[in-house]
């Protein structure tokens, strides 16, 4: 019998590679690439494609804090082995998935998307003030209408006490409200994207006296920083050119709701008896909840229904108020629930200091439960079925218009996200 021998050598890959290639032998892994190697670190190709945007139409993604955007059907990331949260708008268009996280392990991935045209393109948020959930239902029929046959989040929460964290977080998502209501703070906004977007904002309110006013009128009822979030901002506040043409007396809304040209961002805040939180001179509580419930029927009634306003002033039956409504979302919300209650909820991982300092409560909201309807052509009878707060609202603002997340709490996947269910749109 005769007995082979084998040796086996250990040869470097890199050797045995040119001893196979020179041999003309197949080299191991033939025709492999290498990943791209930066600072180091190997990276892989992250490929977001998109379906359903019409020709030409930008769109963008931002992972992992980078936005990258494009005007074809694929956007490409290069990143190291991790997982990576991304977000993905187009401005009138719907993404699914909209947001969510993608790993990278040892190899390119890829995520699609498919867009669908939002019919929503003008967005109004009128804030109302200081009212427990079951008060205002019990004591406001208008509104106890508008829940019951439009869109409703029955389990919803103001952020904190007092008024100026709750605007603040409804215009950016932020929470150092909550901790420093009255300071200018110098934090990215709503308004910011969506001027970044090319769409338009106003903030109208009802007895300013002047532009961008930051003093209280002399009858109280404006109220200045208290209710004007936009006061707030320090890229805002002190661009006064900026500030004088967004910031405006209410006034202005019924000119441009009948003439059609409403921005795409209304923030609309009724003075201090209309909104509830002032009772007039010789009003009970009770007569100033039927008040301003009255004050909403007036107001909103009228462009839902086309017809003229109570007072005749406003011919709101112009072919170019009804096509306005029809691409129009109104959200009416309350700043916060009754001063002595702080029930809320908690989210994973997002503490607010604020509950515990102030209430001595370890949650992440706690503003007490309160009362928020969403009102458009297709919001009829839908629900929000989960906790929701003022942050869930900026996210609501920023899907239903097309621009991602300012940095906030706001457009975070699994915290806050958009209230998508409230809108049934066609498909």
């Amino acid at each position: 019998m005769r007995i082979v021998t084998v040796a086996i050598l250990a040869v470097p890959i890199v050797a045995l590679t040119l001893i196979l290639s020179n041999s003309g032998l197949a080299a191991p892994f033939a025709g492999a690439a290498s990943p791209p190697v930066s600072n180091g670190t190997i990276t892989y190709s992250v490929t977001f494609t998109e379906t359903g945007l019409t020709s030409s139409r930008n769109w963008s993604v931002t992972l992992a804090g980078v936005a990258e955007s494009s005007t074809t059907s694929e956007i490409v990331f290069q990143e190291a082995n991790g997982t990576y949260a991304y977000n993905i708008v187009a401005v009138g268009f719907s993404p699914s998935p909209a947001a969510g996280t993608v790993t990278v392990k040892g190899a390119d991935k890829s995520v699609s998307t498919n867009f669908t045209a939002i019919p929503i393109t003008h967005v109004v948020v009128i804030v109302m003030e200081n009212g427990a959930r079951k008060t205002i239902l019990k004591n406001s029929p208008y509104q106890h209408y508008l829940e019951d046959y439009y869109g409703s989040v029955p389990d919803y929460y103001a952020l904190c006490h007092a008024s100026p964290p709750n605007y603040f977080a409804f215009t950016s998502g932020q929470t150092i409200g909550c901790e420093a209501p009255e300071k200018v703070q110098d934090v990215s906004n709503i308004p910011d994207s969506l001027q970044a977007a090319g769409l338009t904002w106003h903030g109208y309110f009802e007895s300013m006296p002047t532009a961008c006013d930051t003093s209280r009128s002399a009858n109280g009822l404006y109220v200045a920083a208290d209710h004007n979030p936009f006061l707030s901002y320090e890229d805002i506040r002190d661009n006064k050119s900026r500030c004088d043409a967004n910031v405006v007396n209410s006034n202005a809304f019924n000119v441009s709701v009948a003439s059609g040209t409403l921005p795409s961002f209304s923030f609309y805040i009724p003075n201090e008896y209309d909104d509830c939180h002032s009772i007039p001179p010789g009003l009970t509580s009770l007569e100033e909840r039927h008040l301003c419930d009255n004050w909403l029927n007036g107001f909103l009634s009228p462009m839902l229904n086309h017809t003229v306003n109570a007072s005749g002033a406003l011919n709101f039956n112009t072919p170019q108020e009804r096509a306005l409504m029809n691409h129009t979302a109104f959200i009416i919300v309350y700043d916060e629930g009754a001063a002595t209650s702080d029930a809320g909820y908690t989210v994973d991982n997002i503490v607010t200091p604020y509950c515990y300092t102030q209430w001595g409560v370890n949650q992440t909201v706690c503003g007490g439960p309160t009362y928020i309807s969403v009102v458009s052509p297709y919001s009829v009878g839908t629900t929000f079925t989960g906790n929701a707060s003022d942050m869930n609202v900026a996210s609501t603002i920023e899907w239903l218009l097309g621009v991602g997340s300012d940095g906030g709490l706001d457009g975070t996947p699994g915290l806050f996200p958009a209230l998508t269910s409230l809108f049934d749109f066609p498909t």
